[in-house]
């Protein structure tokens, strides 16, 4: 304290930390470094059959010290620079990740509340909104010493990654939290995809891995010179105190009207997306357009009207926000090429690709709303030039307050962990057997463990994916939703919502040709 009131009054620099022994330092990206700075994410796999503790966390440990050594990293805030300090060696005093684990002698008293899949009675043809009542997300998937805050991530020797085990005979939760400022949706999904690789008998050199030092942004830092465009990344608004002051009032003011918020979950069944896909596309047809919507399309497109058909008309502008994921653009190096390296910090951000007033979104028909989607993300991937002027700008301005949407308008940020395939991570070289001849997993020719229930399916496949987002800082949830899995039937949606929100989209629901069930568990 006394330091920094010197430098302040008297133009002093403090004195330099040099970097702690035993640690190799990589900074964070200001992509790391920006938005999600202050996030806490808790990814949380449900798996229902009893899995073994010690496997899961040798396998993951073992991924982490020869693939993913970054994902071991401590995460430090050195001479005002977050950075990854990353061991040069794992043991039991550095480990690459902490795990704490609940074991149970019983079946899971909650298993069919958890298993949201398995509720009796979905329909296999209409779109059902789940709103569960009691379902307390932080008990299922953190433990008590898990990290919560960005503080607690910066303490000496913590890891990056924390898992926290609930067994039961029946049933396994497994809650993966880490800092947003180090992974994205899709870094948790490489890590998960390398570890239920490894666990199930994968020879450890066959795992593409991520190198200690890599970092694909560094010609878009601000020392490189890049930053030349001088407007906000697209789909941002530069707006200052002026702007932002009255945005914040309004997200509070939205708080204080309705004030219970929960986690819902939405379940759109495959058949009933192909089936509205197929009359867009007569409707396309029948006015001449030669444009094809994808079905991520049209999912976005339904989601975004089920949110907003309920409201009010009103001519302030929604802005709709779709993730990229920079990873697969031709914009890294000094060829312009797509990462081909697994990556597992943030490459991961928004474009504002849809702004349409609030009125106009109510008023289009589903065919309308999802081809304005398709053309925005043509437009978009088009002109990856821009794309690179975007990273500059917000790498030369990570500090700056940008908002999403004008201050009199709306928004809302979908993200896709979906793409990630976390519904089908297998975690049978975990599984406690079940035969009492033979208790041990049964092993497949191509080496990975298999051990099925009646009807032939997999019972230590993820049948079910949470996300527990946690910060000290005010979050405007509910302008945020979550395409979170695909199983065989459906795929299914979060977002948090007041219950006033829930009771507004259940009447105007209910009344929609092809109305969404609503079941309140």
């Amino acid at each position: 304290m006394l330091s920094r009131l010197a430098s302040m009054l008297f133009n002093i620099s403090p004195p330099m930390v040099p970097p702690p022994p035993g640690m190799r330092i990589v900074p964070c990206s200001p992509l790391d470094d920006s938005g999600p700075r202050e996030w806490i994410m808790t990814v949380g796999l449900v798996v229902p059959t009893q899995l073994d503790p010690r496997k899961l966390e040798e396998s993951l440990l073992k991924v982490i010290e020869h693939k993913f050594p970054r994902a071991g990293a401590r995460l430090a805030l050195r001479n005002g620079i977050y950075e990854y300090q990353i061991p040069e060696k794992f043991d039991a005093s550095t480990p690459g990740a902490i795990f704490s684990v609940e074991c149970h002698l019983e079946p899971c008293p909650e298993r069919s509340k958890i298993l949201l899949p398995t509720l009796s009675g979905l329909s296999e043809s209409e779109p059902t909104f789940i709103v569960p009542s009691t379902l307390d997300m932080d008990s299922l998937f953190l433990g008590e010493t898990s990290p919560r805050t960005i503080s607690a991530f910066l303490q000496p020797n913590v890891p990056l990654m924390h898992v926290h085990l609930i067994t039961y005979t029946d049933l396994t939760l497994i809650g993966v939290t880490l800092p947003h400022i180090a992974f994205d949706g899709l870094g948790v999904g490489t890590m998960i995809t390398a570890w239920t690789r490894v666990l199930n008998g994968a020879d450890i050199e066959s795992i593409s891995g991520m190198p200690w030092d890599m970092q694909p942004f560094e010609n878009f830092f601000p020392e490189s010179g890049v930053g030349r465009q001088l407007r906000p990344a697209r789909g941002w608004l530069n707006a200052g105190w002026f702007g932002w002051m009255p945005f914040v009032s309004k997200l509070v003011w939205e708080k204080i009207q309705d004030p219970t918020e929960r986690m819902c979950f939405a379940r759109l069944p495959k058949g009933f997306l192909d089936e509205i896909k197929k009359q867009i596309m007569s409707e396309l047809r029948a006015q001449g357009s030669t444009d094809y919507v994808g079905s991520s399309d049209v999912l976005l497109a339904w989601w975004i009207k089920l949110m907003y058909d309920h409201r009010p008309p009103s001519a302030a502008p929604l802005c709709v926000h779709m993730a990229v994921n920079f990873r697969s653009l031709p914009i890294f190096g000094g060829n312009n090429t797509p990462l081909i390296t697994p990556y597992i910090h943030n490459a991961f951000g928004t474009y504002g690709g849809l702004t349409i007033p609030i009125s106009t979104l109510q008023a289009e028909s589903l065919a309308q709303v999802a081809l304005r989607i398709r053309r925005g993300i043509l437009a978009y991937n088009a002109d990856p030039e821009a794309i690179r002027d975007d990273l500059a700008w917000t790498f030369a301005n990570k500090d700056k307050f940008i908002l999403p949407c004008p201050p009199c308008g709306d928004f809302n940020l979908t993200s896709n962990l979906r793409a990630v395939g976390l519904g089908n991570a297998d975690f049978s070289g975990a599984a406690v057997g079940t035969d009492s001849e033979d208790p041990r997993p049964r092993i497949g020719q191509d080496g990975d463990s298999t051990v099925q229930e009646k009807g032939g399916e997999n019972k230590a496949k993820v049948a079910f994916v949470y996300c527990v987002t946690s910060s000290t800082q005010f979050l405007p949830m509910r302008h945020f939703s979550l395409f979170l899995m695909e199983d065989k039937e459906a795929i299914w949606m979060s977002k948090i919502c007041g219950d006033g929100e829930i009771e507004s989209i259940a009447q105007r629901a209910s009344r929609s040709e092809g109305g969404v069930e609503f079941i309140y568990i």
